[in-house]
């Protein structure tokens, strides 16, 4: 059944990752909250596709929204990167 002229199992693009680490923390984020997810474009078998250092993260269309709630809720906001104590430097 079509969704908005959209089959709810089409991959549909969530984000564009930096790199292959930043787009596992957020197939990581999705996991825990049971969205499946897929990257495209990172290194397979060391071989990588797509724009180097570019990562999409691919969800199934019916679950764009609530992956798209998962990570604004995982993201700190401006305000909150002032009040993060990292503690003291040492030598």
């Amino acid at each position: 059944m079509l969704m908005d002229g959209f089959d709810p199992n089409d991959p549909t693009l969530l984000a564009t990752a930096a790199n292959s680490f930043e787009a596992a923390l957020i197939v990581g984020v999705l996991d825990v909250r049971g969205i499946e997810s897929q990257e495209v474009g990172g290194n397979t078998s060391n071989f990588q596709t797509g724009v180097p250092g570019e990562v999409q993260i691919m969800v199934r269309h019916a679950d764009l929204a609530s992956a798209q709630a998962a990570l604004s809720q995982c993201r700190p906001s401006e305000n909150e990167w002032d009040e993060l104590d990292v503690g003291r430097a040492t030598d």
